[in-house]
């Protein structure tokens, strides 16, 4: 049986989504470590006070989120990524 996973963040009642990934393509996945997330997820505020989140994936730059509502100024034909596939892990589980 073949099984997918997939990432999406959310604090609270905000979902959290990042514009395009520079080089993401559908068949690539991310890869996180297997720590607890408050080792590669990390909070900040915005200087007007919007919670930002930053996701610290393996073997790629860091990836930024804003809340959905926010992301890529809400026009048509902006991307908005909220759920990101996830690798499956090396000893045959999904990670």
């Amino acid at each position: 049986m073949l099984r997918f996973d997939y990432l999406a963040l959310t604090r609270g009642p905000l979902v959290y989504a990042t514009g395009l990934v520079d080089g993401y393509k559908v068949d690539e996945a991310l890869r996180i470590p297997d720590a607890p997330p408050e080792q590669w997820l990390s909070e900040s505020m915005t200087p007007t006070g919007i919670p930002q989140l930053e996701l610290q994936p393996l073997g790629r730059p860091a990836l930024r989120y804003e809340p959905y509502f926010l992301a890529d100024g809400r026009s048509d034909g902006s991307w908005r990524l909220t759920w990101l596939s996830l690798a499956p892990a090396t000893d045959g589980t999904t990670q």
